[in-house]
């Protein structure tokens, strides 16, 4: 019978869609005549009327998010969920950096003449965006410290809330080295626009206080600041959609009534 799953080991280089193929050769050598004989045609002819009787190898590691399979060995997931809640995380994260930069160039004033000061006593540039991106990917791992461990708090509410078995293993050593890979990356990309353009100051100018920002149509901080409404827009009108979707779905009317007997 083929109502049960039945786990095999491939090897390696085994291709399986060949071993699929094999597969189905096996099903008309040995099926085929128990077809002929229990319904009285051949087993082309059982499958041009639209019988199906197959077997096929299918990856362990798809059954949670890539499974289409009736039957499987559990209700699957759907990777689609996946790519839009990390794309819905990615906007989030987008929109905490361009703040950042837009707050770090805003408050640009304050350091003006630090800068001009260390350029004046024969700091490179280099060193400068060295010291403010240093102090971009500091916040960065402040801030990722304490989204940990309000994670590992709120993580037994939220599976109790929601019914689900979510696990945060923060001992796993691949698990700290993407934290540390992410957050090494939100710090660079928050602090890479306000680094190069503190240490894009003349310090003469900065140091006798004529120094004045561009007045240009087009900057990179009015750019940001609309990328960050966007996002935030974006966000906010797909949140809306959603939310009026489930409504409907709860309080539409069914084309029936419960009726006590």
């Amino acid at each position: 019978g083929n109502s049960l799953q039945t786990y095999v080991r491939l090897n390696s280089e085994t291709n399986p869609e060949l071993v699929n193929s094999r597969l189905e050769e096996l099903v008309e050598k040995y099926v085929g005549p128990e077809v002929e004989q229990g319904l009285g045609f051949s087993f082309e002819e059982f499958k041009k009327q639209g019988g199906v009787y197959s077997y096929f190898v299918y990856p362990l590691t798809d059954t949670h998010l890539y499974s289409t399979l009736e039957g499987d060995i559990e209700p699957g997931g759907d990777i689609k969920y996946v790519y839009i809640f990390s794309l819905i995380g990615v906007f989030i994260l987008v929109i905490a950096c361009i703040n950042f930069m837009n707050l770090s160039t805003a408050r640009s004033e304050r350091r003006f003449k630090e800068v001009g000061i260390r350029k004046v006593v024969g700091a490179k540039k280099s060193s400068l965006v060295g010291q403010f991106i240093g102090e971009s990917i500091l916040i960065s791992l402040i801030a990722g410290v304490l989204a940990i461990i309000i994670t590992i708090l709120l993580l037994p509410a939220f599976n109790q809330l929601f019914n689900e078995r979510i696990s945060f293993d923060i001992t796993n050593p691949v698990t700290i080295l993407r934290m540390l890979g992410f957050i090494l990356a939100t710090g660079l990309l928050a602090g890479s626009y306000p680094s190069f353009f503190l240490s894009s100051f003349k310090p003469v100018k900065v140091l006798k206080g004529t120094f004045e920002k561009p007045r240009t149509l087009v900057t990179p901080r009015k750019v940001l600041v609309i990328l960050q409404f966007a996002f935030a827009t974006i966000l906010i009108i797909g949140a809306t959609i959603i939310r009026q979707q489930i409504s409907f779905a709860f309080e539409r009317e069914v084309g029936y009534k419960n009726v006590d007997l």
